[in-house]
C-alpha cells in the first residue's frame, strides 16, 4: 500500500507541475488501481453505518446486561464494577446512534442470536458470579485477540470523527475485558 500511495502522489507532483495532462493522470491512476467511476463515498458510507450500528446493537444490549447482572448479584464490588461498564456500553451505544444519523442512517441492527443466548445465560437467576465472569472471561480469553477486529475496522477508516470515536470506545472496551479477568482471578482466588 505505501508504493503504490508513494506512486499517486509523485503522479500528482508531476500533474502540478505540469508534467502530465489530466488524461494522462487519469489512465496512470486507473493503472494503479483506482477506481475512478466509483461513487464518492456513497458504498463507504452506507457500509460504516451498517458496522456501527451493529456495534450500537451490540453495546446496547451488553449495558443492558450488565445492569441487570448488577441487580442479580449480593457481590456490592462486582455490582460496582458491572455498573460502570454498563453504564460505558451504554453510552457507547447512544454515541454510535448520533453518529449513525449524522451519517444519514437510522439505527434498526438487532443483535445476533448466539449473542442474545449469551447475554441470557448472563442474567439467568440459576447462575453464579463464577460461572458468569467464568463465561466473560472464556468468550474473550485474549483481550487483545478479541479487540484486533475492532482495532483492524479503525484502521481502514478515513472518517476522523468516526475514527475517534471507535478509538475512544475500543479502549473503554479494552478497560471492561480486563476488568472482567481481574473480578474473575478475584473471585476464583477467593473461593480457593
Amino acid at each position: 500500500m505505501p508504493a503504490r500511495r508513494d506512486e499517486l502522489l509523485e503522479l500528482l507532483a508531476r500533474y502540478r507541475e505540469g508534467a502530465i495532462d489530466e488524461q494522462r493522470l487519469l489512465e496512470r491512476m486507473r493503472d494503479l488501481g483506482v477506481d475512478l467511476d466509483e461513487e464518492p463515498g456513497s458504498d463507504d458510507r452506507r457500509v460504516w453505518i451498517d458496522l456501527l450500528d451493529r456495534y450500537r446493537a451490540a453495546e446496547a444490549s451488553g449495558a443492558e446486561t450488565l445492569r441487570r447482572w448488577a441487580e442479580l448479584t449480593s457481590d456490592a464490588a462486582l455490582a460496582g464494577g458491572l455498573r460502570a461498564a454498563a453504564a460505558r456500553e451504554a453510552a457507547h451505544a447512544e454515541l454510535l446512534a448520533q453518529r449513525i444519523a449524522e451519517l444519514g442512517g437510522e439505527p434498526s441492527a438487532t443483535i445476533p442470536d448466539w449473542m442474545a443466548s449469551f447475554n441470557a445465560a448472563l442474567v439467568d437467576p440459576g447462575a453464579t458470579d463464577e460461572e458468569r465472569l467464568g463465561a466473560v472471561v472464556a468468550q474473550f480469553r485474549d483481550v487483545d485477540a478479541a479487540l484486533a477486529p475492532l482495532r483492524e475496522k479503525i484502521a481502514g477508516c478515513s472518517d476522523r470523527l468516526t475514527r475517534a470515536l471507535l478509538e475512544a470506545m475500543c479502549e473503554d472496551e479494552e478497560v471492561t475485558l480486563r476488568w472482567f479477568h481481574r473480578a474473575c482471578d478475584k473471585l476464583r482466588s477467593n473461593d480457593s
